[in-house]
């Protein structure tokens, strides 16, 4: 197991990205399934209490059901070992989990969330936006404790299945270790903050000749032009790609760096249901 646990977070590591398929037998997700509903996102009923204080006020409120939901699901992080995974995954001596949360998705056309990080700059003339993105680089690169958490990594554990163009998650292997150099640039005052929470805003960034020549410096010349040619697909007339979506049936699992370019594809065949476990480092 020590040796799954340490390929696992290598790679995640490395590329930011690894898929489990059958991760959970059928079983194993229809009892999920039959407690979850189908919460909208970011809604209390798709949300579970994992701190003290919020599995006190759960008992206070006689909500036992919930507690009994929420024990059952930390069992499953704690058997396949999430937390160590994670932090061996973000280098760190201690993770904690920060969310436990479930949200469904209707049959749509649209894309669930377009090309982004989740860590990038998205709006340079809000004040307070501004603030949370530079604590954010500060607790993420830097291990020190502000009022935003660090990014780290995510558990995504499907119940229902997911195809190319139906509900799927693309991930750009090796992106994380671009979006990690980029903000290290900026915190340093090495060159000046821009809109990158966007694929085509990053691009747009990167292509900047002093960025791009402080880039390769730090990471290589030839990681760089890869992701470039690999994004170009962001502004042609299609506008997107199907190379990076990770095909899984129910019970699947992706883990990756909340860092990586990613997207959640349009669930135009069939709705989509997902559980999310959320890691990120401890800081003191």
């Amino acid at each position: 197991m020590l040796d799954q646990i340490n390929q696992i977070s290598k790679t995640i590591l490395n590329t930011g990205v690894t898929s489990i398929p059958k991760f959970l037998n059928e079983t194993e997700v229809e009892k999920i399934k039959n407690f979850v509903g189908k919460p909208k996102k970011g809604s209390k009923e798709g949300n579970y209490p994992i701190t003290i204080s919020q599995l006190l006020a759960k008992i206070f409120k006689f909500e036992f059901k919930k507690l009994s939901n929420t024990f059952f699901l930390l069992k499953i992080a704690k058997k396949f070992h999430f937390k160590e995974i994670a932090a061996k995954a973000l280098d760190s001596k201690d993770v904690d989990l920060q969310m436990i949360d479930c949200y469904y998705n209707e049959r749509s056309p649209e894309n669930i969330i377009s090309w982004h990080n989740d860590i990038g700059c998205k709006n340079l003339d809000d004040k307070k936006y501004l603030k949370e993105f530079h604590e954010a680089v500060k607790s993420t690169f830097f291990d020190i404790k502000t009022e935003t958490s660090p990014r780290g990594i995510k558990f995504f554990l499907y119940l229902t299945d997911v195809q190319k163009s139906n509900g799927s998650l693309a991930i750009i292997p090796y992106s994380n270790q671009i979006i990690k150099t980029l903000c290290t640039l900026i915190a340093d005052n090495k060159i000046e903050l821009k809109k990158f929470w966007s694929l085509k805003n990053l691009r747009e960034f990167i292509n900047d000749t002093k960025v791009r020549k402080l880039l390769e410096e730090k990471i290589g010349k030839e990681k760089i032009d890869t992701f470039l040619n690999e994004t170009n697909f962001i502004i042609s007339e299609k506008k997107d790609t199907e190379k990076y979506d990770l095909e899984l049936n129910q019970g699947g699992l992706v883990i990756f760096d909340e860092l990586c370019v990613h997207r959640g594809s349009a669930p135009q065949k069939t709705s989509r249901l997902v559980l999310r476990f959320i890691y990120r480092k401890k800081l003191n």
